[in-house]
């Protein structure tokens, strides 16, 4: 029985025949293909695996589709090819076209990650003018504006990653495709070199799971990350990870807590691949990104004819596609109670009952869950049971924010922005005393920012998102009288009079603003922490940085 393929496209019909023909250099003709257009969808629930060209698209789908976990978004490279092409260009500026926001950001984000930083990209918004005079594109020349000369290099190939992952979610082994693989890695550019390096080291025909990570996967369902891939220079996370460590060798429920953004998934994939569990699956779920109507076929399956629109030979819910290795549930304090009891029974007797089953299944399976919620307070409030939360909490591990660990800041800024940048140092100070309430993953994200908009690989203010521009980074503190401050510092600046805390004080008394010397001083402290001011010695107090005549600027009385 050949596997159903479904790819989902916006217009493009040249792009869909493309991909398919990629796809038979690998697969040749072992998977039947169905193209599908979002302005004529239709139910694609026969289909064994879904394509989707970018994740935005996905929620766009899910009313044509009934299990979710069938969606894979295709991660898109370059042709060795166009790269070729791409360096020879001298260094410039150039606008990057594409048909949407969204393509045309991860296509330059592609060629940042390919190292092709010698020329400063500019992806193209029609409202906006530049002053360019070459434009690159993907099969896009018609949307590129008048007067550009236009480098296109085609419809972008799928990464290789991409067709792995085909292979782990049909469970397909790859003797009969490797040399399909290493063909086609000859044409098309990794975006990760790691995995192009373990296939060149595989002499042999092996599952697929052997040539990737040299585990025998039984499992679409696979993790990436030890401990040694998580950077830091903090003491408490190296307690945090020490303690992780000591955990993963016992057979025990571990409970994750931390803020989002801070990384509890790398410390459960941590934990799983320090564990006897290693060869076995690891999977995760965020239980709020299932609609809860699905959530429970999703964990614990349901069997052939359960309900109306269910799969015809029935499906294997999260535990039994996971059986013998790690699940992990993410978010687990936004959990239904309705499910959280089903859960505590599948903990207590390690056996679950799918959907319309009379009889149960035997699972054997760790449980890793994370939060960032305190369901002390979700059990007083009524939405998380507490017996399931003893259970859970046999190990708690606590993920100390970015904010409390500063040394960590300028060590993820360099490893997120790599050696082709540099920061002048008013940029770095910013984003070294911003507050970081998204944490890592915010900090990744902004870094990704400044390398799309620096020039020359030099970042600077004028390269910096404007919202840590304008946050002062302390939702409690009192905007009011922290503008008269930076009104106050910036009025006696243009005076060319000493702004010390003295002047400062006198002059918003002038204002009719009432304000303590202490009550300024913490004030003070406050602006220079969050870098919109140095404070000087002697006569020339306080000044404003371009961060805090930002934050002045744009204040909202």
């Amino acid at each position: 029985m050949k596997y159903k393929l479904g790819i989902v496209l916006d217009l493009h019909r040249g792009l869909g025949e493309k991909l398919i023909r990629d796809l038979k250099l690998v697969f040749s003709d072992s998977l039947d293909y169905e193209l599908f257009y979002t302005d004529n969808m239709t139910s694609m629930d026969h289909c064994d695996l879904v394509l989707v060209m970018i994740k935005e698209k996905v929620l766009e789908i899910l009313p044509y589709i009934s299990q979710p976990e069938k969606i894979l978004t295709i991660k898109r490279t370059l042709t060795y090819d166009s790269v070729a092409r791409i360096k020879g260009l001298e260094s410039s500026n150039v606008l990057v076209v594409n048909d949407k926001e969204e393509t045309t950001l991860d296509l330059v984000i592609t060629l940042h990650r390919l190292g092709l930083t010698h020329i400063n990209w500019l992806p193209y918004y029609k409202d906006h003018n530049y002053d360019t005079s070459t434009a690159l594109t993907a099969n896009e020349a018609h949307l590129v504006p008048n007067g550009h000369e236009i480098i296109d290099i085609g419809f972008r190939p799928m990464d290789i990653s991409t067709i792995i992952d085909i292979m782990h979610v049909l469970q397909m082994d790859s003797k009969d495709f490797y040399q399909g693989l290493m063909n086609y890695k000859e044409m098309n550019v990794p975006l990760d070199k790691s995995v192009l390096t373990r296939l060149e080291k595989s002499h042999e025909a092996m599952k697929l799971s052997d040539v990737l990570e040299g585990t025998n996967v039984k499992s679409g369902h696979v993790s990436y990350y030890e401990f040694k891939d998580i950077i830091t220079e903090s003491e408490a996370m190296h307690q945090m990870i020490e303690k992780a460590k000591k955990l993963s060798k016992h057979d025990i429920n571990v409970l994750i807590i931390g803020e989002s953004g801070t990384g509890k998934e790398l410390i459960a994939q941590g934990i799983h691949q320090s564990s006897y569990r290693r060869k076995l699956p690891f999977v995760g779920v965020n239980v709020t990104a299932i609609p809860n109507n699905l959530l429970e076929s999703e964990l614990f399956g349901y069997v052939p004819g359960a309900f109306t629109g269910a799969n015809k030979s029935g499906h294997k819910g999260l535990f039994e596609q996971c059986n013998g290795g790690t699940l992990f549930l993410d978010e687990i304090g936004d959990l239904p109670l309705e499910l959280q009891g089903k859960l505590l029974r599948a903990l207590e007797e390690k056996c679950i009952r799918p959907i319309g089953s009379n009889s149960l299944t035997k699972i054997n399976v760790r449980i890793v869950a994370a939060t960032n919620k305190d369901l002390r307070k979700e059990i007083q409030a009524g939405r998380f049971r507490e017996d399931l939360y003893y259970r859970l909490k046999a190990s708690v591990l606590m993920i100390p924010p970015l904010r409390d660990r500063q040394d960590d800041v300028s060590l993820l800024i360099r490893h997120f922005v790599g050696d082709h940048f540099t920061f002048d140092q008013e940029a770095l100070n910013v984003l070294k005393s911003y507050d970081w309430k998204g944490n890592v993953r915010e900090l990744k994200h902004a870094c990704e920012y400044c390398k799309i908009m620096a020039t020359g690989g030099l970042i600077t203010m004028d390269d910096i998102p404007d919202d840590l521009m304008t946050d002062t980074s302390d939702p409690y503190f009192d905007q009011e009288k922290t503008y008269w401050v930076l009104d106050s510092i910036d009025r006696c600046s243009k005076l060319s009079a000493s702004v010390g805390r003295k002047s400062i004080l006198e002059d918003l008394n002038a204002e009719g603003h009432l304000l303590g010397e202490g009550e300024l001083k913490t004030i003070l402290k406050h602006l220079k922490t969050t870098g919109c001011i140095v404070q000087g010695r002697g006569r020339k107090g306080s000044v404003l940085t371009v961060k805090g005549k930002t934050v002045l600027s744009n204040y909202v009385q």
